[in-house]
């Protein structure tokens, strides 16, 4: 009989607690046909399974789930208009570099998000991409022209705000791919401190890396490392 491990369930569908939260794994399933609003509202987390692409006739509508944590497939392409409108508990989202578009109104009210992690690179970003979001609102004070460039300065401002070299560790946390190694060369030539400087939007590196769904890096272990590191003990990937 074969055991079915925790990384083998990771790929079937259906809702399930995983890592002490109710959470669905999508895919490509219409919702409103297996469950309930009342079911949705329960939902903590949604993992996009591999494969799942957000086109206009297969929206997430996951407007009455209480969301907190979204992990999309890393081949993921597109994202729909209003995919996540009105996910109104929901404070972060990580865009893998596959995705080439997202849709006009995608995270409209959906007032608690915060970090929007996104290379902006070869991506468009489509109309009121983030209105009415705390991103939004953190980046008012950044945004110049209220005026028809608004899309085009909203946009830069987002691709902008760790792109300074003093963010550079922002960025490593921020990103889809998180190198452990060079977390911990960043955090050893600035200090321990480093992991908790704000950038512009007020969001400190470990915030990003508690958030970030792709990085799979322990934080008690990282503390550990650098700790031995400052004391000339010889560290590695594998400790335990």
């Amino acid at each position: 009989m074969r055991v079915q491990t925790e990384e083998w369930r990771r790929f079937v569908p259906g809702v399930r607690m995983y890592k002490g939260k109710k959470t669905l794994f999508y895919n490509g399933e219409k919702l409103w046909d297996i469950y309930s609003p009342e079911d949705k509202r329960t939902w903590e987390v949604v993992i996009i399974l591999p494969g799942v692409e957000y086109k206009e006739s297969k929206k997430l509508l996951l407007r009455a789930a209480i969301l907190v944590h979204i992990k999309l497939s890393r081949n993921l392409e597109y994202i729909g208009e209003e995919a996540f409108m009105y996910c109104e508990s929901l404070t972060s989202i990580f865009i893998p570099e596959s995705c080439e578009e997202i849709g006009n109104h995608a995270f409209y009210k959906c007032t608690k998000l915060i970090i929007l992690s996104v290379d902006l690179d070869g991506i468009y970003l489509g109309d009121y991409v983030i209105a009415k979001t705390k991103l939004k609102k953190a980046l008012r004070p950044l945004i110049f022209f209220y005026t028809l460039h608004m899309r085009t300065e909203i946009n830069m401002r987002i691709e902008n705000i760790n792109a300074d070299e003093q963010f550079k560790l922002h960025r490593i946390c921020s990103s889809c791919d998180p190198c452990e190694e060079d977390i911990q060369s960043i955090v050893k030539q600035k200090a321990l401190c480093s992991l908790q400087e704000p950038n512009a939007i007020g969001i400190t590196p470990i915030e990003y890396l508690v958030a970030n769904p792709f990085a799979d890096i322990d934080q008690n272990m990282l503390l550990k490392r650098y700790v031995l590191g400052m004391m000339g003990e010889k560290t590695s990937m594998k400790m335990t």
